[in-house]
């Protein structure tokens, strides 16, 4: 084919292209939303319209509207679009709402009018596209009409409701809420029922609340006032509430009808009293004791009320009661007189109620009385006698075993106590019977027997040999043991017991032989921990009746390795001791004695002792004397025994007021620590206190604070410190307090100045500073590119191979045209260079700007 037939081909290739691209002409579908959808007349809402332009082909770049039943006050504004409205219109422009955005939002306000009945409208919405294709769609809503009037709660007054005579300043109330419309106004008005005077107010309002203050002190007792609450809503629509108001002039008359005045009365006891008023039907009544009220109470009119006196208090009292009608008009009774006494008489019995006691005992028995005893009964043995407030009974004729008697005693007031007293007479001596040893027996002699009585479950019993009291012991079973040591030899042994009633019972004697068959008794001192540096001593009390003859002790370290130690003694206490340094390993020592006596039997015991490290604590205030109120310095130091790190972070100082701080420590134990002086002049005790978590000791520093106020003899204080170092050692807890002199510690502790110390703080603020306003940088940079992105329809992909629109089979059969063209061109392009080079030129350059040139319209 020649060069035209090329151009030829070209050409209907170029027609066949611009049919196809005419099939895939820009167009768009937008999704509409519109929402509220109904709104009550009157009232202004903000509305949203929403717009998705998702899967459409070109942006929505324009966005007209109109409305109809509502007027337009106001419109949103977004970033990248501009607005203009009128009442019935808006439109949004120059923006955009790209092709892979789901929704867009536009909003305004808009005010509906006042309707008689539901009313639909329309809002017509009409889309642009950047191709400049338009569609037109329509949503419908609705205006509500507002029937219902305002709701009305907490009327005052409530219909019903009295008002005192001469009442100038009162007030008128009521809450009204309209959930569709709002509250237009609410009035109130009032006139004498049967009466068309009236006179009306605009109430004012406060929230929900609608009130203004009125007088009705022109209006005299027994008047009534027919009232309204009359309100609107701003759909016209109207609420009333309405009553009657009396005018109350008379208080209510209240007499009091018991008890009688000076009358001594009991917790069972009523305080009565007639209450009448001349238009109230109940009324709000108050018992008034020594003027103080202690009980209310609602009483009908011309009833009689009362009040128990229950939840008053004993003793000498006056009491009232005023009673208040319904206008608030008050009355009372004349006060009285009474003496409550609410306690029943007590007794007391010599001995006591439940006793166990010997034939022939007297009994002592006493009743008392808070305020006056009444009468006393005795009933025993089916006989009721009187009396005194004291009597005796004696328990010679009384039998063995239980016997029981009731005192009844009754005092002024009415108040009475009974009481059941319970005896036991026992005459009878335990019954003893031994049973261990009954021949012989090692020295470490255990001396069974049965002990039993018929009343007491408790007895006392007593171990004799050779006539000796050896041991007294309390038996609560009937199988009992006592302990002895006893020297080897023939013995006689015997058990006394007595009981409650002094009863004694005594067993046969009983020969022994004793033996001393066992090795020496051994028991080691308990202490709870030794302190590396200081030697372990560790005592023992050997004892033995045959005599000592020798004794061995072993110290095993934590190792279980035997070390060296010395033995000494003093008489029967022995010592072990073992020197310690701070290389000396720590944990869990185990000492063992072993003793033999001179018949050559042998004992042994042993016992565990940790060994573990000290705390080194300082104190130094800084100044030791000082004026009320002043600044002081609390620093120190806190390490182990060998100058290393303690584990635990805070040091726990107590101040003056029983105030206390938890202190940190720096990794070389420094602490500092600054407070007020108290406010009153003293000696006053500041303490550094740290427990170990490992060995639960708990080490202190103590050191004297003086405050003295200017013009006294101490007021001088002094610009150096003092300084505490204390350490426990042996026990569970240990304190010093050094002098106030700074050279008089026993350590130097390096500690930084206040002053020094809030340099740092300051230092370490200004980093911070700096640090903190370079994040709020990089926080607002994103803020505002994200500012940027969040624009109303903002969001579409950019680029002529958008993935988006290659799902569309129109773009894909273009762009395969397309590759077709591109080809076909290559191919006329090599023919032409064989021809004629200026002619291929010049053709090259006019089809290749011409394919440029639409390329890069396609990108833009």
């Amino acid at each position: 084919m020649g060069k035209r037939g090329d151009w030829r081909a070209l050409f209907a290739l170029g027609i066949v292209l611009i049919l196809l691209l005419g099939l895939v002409s820009a167009d768009h579908t937008a999704t509409i939303t519109f929402t509220p959808q109904t709104v009550y007349e009157t009232t202004t809402s903000t509305f949203n319209l929403s717009i998705g332009n998702f899967g459409s082909e070109d942006d929505i770049t324009r966005v007209e509207t109109t409305i109809t039943g509502l007027e337009i006050t106001g419109v949103r504004d977004f970033k990248k679009w501009n607005e203009n409205f009128t009442s019935s219109s808006v439109t949004w422009s120059s923006g955009s709402i790209a092709t892979n955005v789901l929704k867009a939002i536009f909003q305004f306000t808009a005010r509906a009018p006042t309707v008689s009945s539901n009313t639909n409208h329309t809002l017509t919405v009409t889309t642009y596209d950047d191709a400049n294709d338009q569609e037109t769609q329509t949503v419908q809503f609705t205006i509500l009409n507002d029937e219902t009037g305002p709701l009305f709660s907490n009327a005052h007054p409530q219909d019903g409701d009295f008002v005192a005579q001469g009442t100038n300043a009162y007030t008128a109330q009521i809450i009204a809420t309209d959930p569709e419309t709002g509250v237009d106004h609410v009035d109130v008005s009032y006139q004498i029922c049967n009466s068309s005077n009236q006179t009306q107010f605009s109430l004012t309002k406060v929230n929900d609340t609608y009130s203004r203050i009125i007088d009705l002190s022109s209006y005299d007792d027994g008047i009534f006032l027919c009232f309204a609450f009359s309100g609107e809503s701003n759909g016209d629509a109207t609420s009333t509430y309405t009553g009657r108001l009396g005018i109350d002039g008379i208080p209510p008359s209240v007499t009091l009808v018991g008890p009688n005045h000076g009358t001594m009365i009991n917790a069972q006891a009523q305080f009565q009293f007639n209450v009448t008023d001349n238009l109230a039907a109940t009324l709000r009544c108050e018992l008034v004791i020594d003027g103080t009220v202690i009980a209310n109470a609602s009483v009908v009119n011309g009833a009689t009320g009362s009040f128990s006196a229950a939840n008053a208090s004993e003793g000498i009292h006056t009491w009232n009661v005023a009673c208040t009608d319904t206008a608030g008009l008050s009355g009372a009774g004349s006060t009285r007189t009474y003496t409550l006494d609410k306690t029943p008489p007590a007794l007391t019995s010599t001995p006591a109620n439940g006793s166990i006691m010997a034939g022939g005992t007297v009994i002592s028995i006493t009743l008392t009385d808070n305020f006056q005893l009444n009468q006393v009964t005795l009933t025993y043995n089916g006989s009721t006698t009187t009396q005194p407030s004291s009597f005796t009974l004696d328990t010679t004729a009384w039998p063995d075993g239980q016997t029981m008697v009731t005192v009844t005693a009754s005092d002024q007031a009415g108040n009475v106590g009974n009481y059941v007293l319970i005896y036991t007479v026992d005459r009878t001596p335990p019954v003893i019977s031994l049973l261990s040893p009954l021949n012989s027996s090692d020295v470490h002699v255990n001396f069974t027997f049965n002990a039993f009585d018929t009343y007491d479950n408790t007895l006392s019993c007593e171990l004799y040999v050779d006539n000796v009291l050896r041991k007294k012991q309390n038996t609560t079973t009937l199988t009992t043991g006592i302990i002895d040591l006893i020297v080897p030899g023939a013995h006689t042994w015997r058990i006394e017991c007595l009981d409650d009633a002094n009863n004694r019972g005594v067993s046969a004697n009983q020969q022994v032989t004793i033996v001393d068959m066992s090795g020496p008794d051994v028991v080691i001192t308990d202490v709870p921990y030794f302190i590396r540096a200081s030697p372990l001593t560790i005592t023992a009390d050997i004892t033995d009746v045959s005599g000592i003859q020798s004794v061995t002790a072993t110290l095993r370290d934590p190792a279980n390795n035997v070390v060296t130690t010395t033995l000494t003694n003093s008489g029967s206490t022995y010592t072990l001791t073992y020197p310690t340094t701070m290389s000396t390993p720590l944990g869990t020592y185990a000492a063992t004695f072993t003793a033999t006596d001179t018949l050559n039997y042998s004992n042994s015991a042993s016992k565990s002792f940790p060994l573990t490290y000290a705390y080194l604590i300082t104190l130094t205030l800084s100044p030791t004397q000082t004026q009320p109120e002043s600044g002081v310095s609390v620093s120190g130091n806190v390490v182990k025994d060998d100058n290393t790190k303690v584990p635990e972070s805070t040091v726990t100082l107590f101040l003056p007021g029983n105030q206390s701080a938890q202190v940190p420590l720096d990794a070389s134990g420094n602490y500092v620590y600054a407070f007020n002086a108290p406010s009153d002049d003293g000696v006053y005790d500041i303490i550094a206190s740290i427990t170990s978590a490992q060995n639960n000791v708990t080490y202190n520093a103590t050191e004297q604070l003086t405050v003295s106020s200017p013009g006294n003899s101490n007021s001088e204080g002094n610009g150096g410190g003092a300084r505490g170092r204390g350490v426990a050692a042996g026990g569970s807890s240990a304190s010093s307090t050094s002098s106030s002199s700074p050279t008089s510690s026993t350590s130097s502790t390096s500690t930084t100045s206040p002053s020094t110390s809030e340099g740092e703080e300051s230092d370490d603020e200004s980093s911070s500073e700096k640090k903190e306003k370079k994040e709020k940088d990089k926080k607002k940079d994103k803020e505002d590119k994200k500012d940027d992105k969040e624009t109303a329809g903002v969001g579409k992909a950019a680029g002529f191979f958008n993935l988006e629109r290659l799902k569309d089979p129109k773009l894909i059969w273009t762009f395969l045209v397309l590759l077709g063209i591109l080809t076909m061109f290559a191919t006329i392009s090599r023919r032409g260079k064989n021809e004629e080079k200026g002619t291929e030129e010049q053709t090259s350059q006019q089809d290749r700007f011409g394919l440029e040139d639409y390329i890069k319209q396609r990108k833009q």
